[in-house]
Formats: C-alpha cells, sequence, structure tokens
C-alpha cells in the first residue's frame, strides 16, 4: 500500500519492509521491520514520550504533531538502524528517559584553574536536532566569558553514549578572544605531533566530555557515520558528487577529532570504524591503554 506517497510497504511473514519512492532511494534505505506487532507498541510508546519530553521546552507547536515525531524518527537513524526498525526505535525511547548528568541542569563548575574556569549545562535540544540533549561548555578568564564547542549526545538503555555533533553554536560569545583565553587553549596542543590541525577547543571539551561519562559509568561511545536527515540536507546540493563530497568532509573531520582523541589520551580506545560492523564508530573507555614511546 501506499504511505503518503512517500513510501511503499511490503509485507513478509511477522515482518515487512519499508521502500523509499524511487527519488528519495538515494539517501534512504529500505527500512525492515522485524515483527510489525512488537512495533506497533513501540511507535505508540516512541511518540508518548517525544511529546512528554518536548513538553518541557514550551515550544511545542501545532506543526508539531504525530507526524512530525515520526518524520524526525525515520530521518535520523543509519543504515544500520535501518536494519532492525523495531531495535532502533526502542533505543530513541531510552534516549528521552536517560538521567545521566541531569545535576547540570545548570551551569556548573566543571574545571578550575589558577588563570581559568570552565562551567557546563545540560540542555534540552530544540525540536528537530538529532539528539535529545546538549552539553554546553564556557570558560571564564580575566573576567571574560567565552563559548567553548557544544556536544549534542544521547545515552542509551545499553549505557551507551551516542555522539552526534561537537560544534560552535551559531551565537556563540567571545569571537574576540583574549590572550589567557588563547593561552588556555593552546596549551591543549602542548607535547602533540600528530593530528595538530585539529582545533584544540574541540579537543578540549570532549575530553571533559569522557571524564564526566567515565564518572557516571559509561564506557562506550557509538559516533554514527550519516544519518538520513544529512543526506537530504546536501542531497540538491548542485550534483549527488557534489553532496557526497560535503558529507565525506564533516565525516572525515570527526573521524579526525577521534583519531586525535586516541592518540593523545590513553583511556580513549578506538574499536571499528564506519563500515567495518556497523554505521558507528565504536569507542571503548573501559581500560587506561599503555602508551607506545
Amino acid at each position: 500500500m501506499n504511505m503518503s506517497g512517500e513510501y511503499s510497504y511490503i509485507t513478509q511473514g511477522e515482518g515487512g519492509f519499508i521502500i523509499p519512492r524511487d527519488g528519495a532511494k538515494y539517501y534512504k534505505p529500505t527500512i525492515t521491520i522485524k515483527k510489525i506487532a512488537d512495533l506497533e507498541k513501540t511507535i505508540e510508546e516512541y511518540l508518548e514520550a517525544a511529546s512528554e519530553f518536548y513538553q518541557q521546552t514550551n515550544k511545542l507547536q501545532v506543526k508539531h504533531n504525530y507526524s512530525y515525531f515520526l518524520n524526525h524518527l525515520f530521518f535520523n537513524m543509519t543504515n544500520s538502524d535501518a536494519t532492525n526498525l523495531n531495535e532502533y526505535v526502542k533505543k530513541r525511547v531510552s534516549f528521552f528517559k536517560d538521567q545521566h548528568l541531569k545535576e547540570y541542569s545548570f551551569f556548573s563548575l566543571l574545571l578550575s584553574d589558577n588563570d581559568y574556569c570552565i562551567y557546563c549545562k545540560r540542555e534540552i535540544s530544540k525540536l528537530g536536532f538529532e539528539s535529545p540533549y546538549v552539553l554546553k561548555f564556557k570558560m571564564e578568564t580575566n573576567g571574560e566569558i567565552y563559548d567553548l564547542p557544544l556536544i549534542r549526545y544521547a545515552i542509551d538503555n545499553h549505557n551507551r553514549c551516542h555522539i552526534f555533533a561537537i560544534q560552535f553554536e551559531r551565537t556563540a560569545e567571545g569571537t574576540n578572544k583574549n590572550e589567557e583565553y588563547k593561552k588556555v587553549i593552546n596549551s591543549i596542543n602542548s607535547g602533540v605531533k600528530k593530528y595538530r590541525n585539529v582545533q584544540p577547543s574541540f579537543v578540549l571539551v570532549f575530553k571533559l566530555f569522557i571524564d564526566l561519562l567515565r564518572k557516571e559509568g559509561i564506557q562506550n561511545i557509538l559516533v554514527p557515520d550519516y544519518l538520513f536527515s544529512r543526506y537530504k540536507n546536501y542531497y540538491g546540493a548542485k550534483t549527488i558528487k557534489r553532496s557526497d563530497q560535503i558529507l565525506e568532509r564533516i565525516l572525515d573531520h570527526y573521524i579526525l577529532l577521534l583519531q586525535r582523541m586516541e592518540y593523545q589520551f590513553t583511556e580513549f580506545d578506538i574499536l571499528s570504524y564506519p563500515n567495518e560492523v556497523d554505521s558507528f564508530t565504536h569507542i571503548s573507555l573501559n581500560k587506561v591503554k599503555v602508551k607506545s614511546k
């Protein structure tokens, strides 16, 4: 049967397949449903959890109906997620129920030194972003406050942290950095001989984040390669080749950051890259490695 002209649906045994329309097959793979009966209940749980979660933001509008949340669900999966829609939806439900780092609901002191202080705050993301939570960081030095990169993340019911983005907010404050700020940030590169082209401010917040995760008992990180939403955003970039180049550049940026983290910090261990096991980079924080000289 047709589903709003966007997909066709084919049943097979207890499950079935959701097949995208021809014009969307480039950035949407076929989605596999293991058990239709189980999925109906899980979808209901997802819609209830999403509605309840975002009511906290006071930004729900009429357009944010069940159709909106379902589109958000489908557009923020990876190729691996698409192979088992039932489990993917359960994972998304668990994102909304995560209580880790809730003590950072207000900007709280995270790190203090003679010359600077760093604060962090967990916020609910605006609707439409890949993850339900964002962790924001600020640095105070010489009487000035500067925005550091933020991290968009979610923690699932298997105690795994999914990192969707590490980026500067568009409205980041502190464009005219003072010398004390630059001194702190540039110190991250001290003694580092490889991957020096990775912005040290990204390394700093990532290190602070993994320290928080380890304190919470979280030992595994997953970083997705391509979400459908990112395919869709760049699909119309003049040519398919051009959109591929944009997506590859985004992925390469994060891979370099991950490699820099593994190179610089012994507790950060890349276990596999996308397409080696699935659509994620798998990272372990489980043990401290002995660094080779």
